[in-house]
This record gives structure tokens, sequence and C-alpha cells, in this order.
């Protein structure tokens, strides 16, 4: 099991410096920069997805259940 610890994110700036380990793919996902997604291996061929959201004016985290492609 790995934990995450997020710290404030004060710009959208800090995202593109941004490298994991047992990363499949990290970037945004649309030209509007509004949804950065990075997507985890978490073993056995599944993966799960971090997602952060610019819609608001907060930042909004998303963690999506466990996936197989």
């Amino acid at each position: 099991m790995s934990r995450i610890i997020l710290k404030p994110l004060r710009s959208k700036k800090q995202l593109r410096k941004v490298s994991f380990k047992d990363v499949v793919s990290a970037g945004f996902t649309d030209d509007t920069e509004q949804f950065f997604t990075i997507s985890f291996n978490v073993g056995n061929g599944a993966r799960q997805d971090l997602t952060v959201a610019f819609e608001a004016r907060s930042p909004r985290v998303y963690l999506s259940g466990e996936y197989r492609d």
C-alpha cells in the first residue's frame, strides 16, 4: 500500500515539474488545462488515477477506484 501526501497547490505550473514512481502517465488531459491526471500502477495489472480539477476557484482532487485496461 502506498501513501500519498498532498501539499497545498498554489498554481498549475507546480504540476509540470512532478515526477512519480510507478506512474503510467501524468499530464493535463485537455487543451484548457483544467484536469491534471496521474495514472499509477497499483499491482496485479491494476491502475488507479489521481486527478486535480481546476474548474473551481480552489483545485479539487479526485481518486478513482482500481481498474484494468
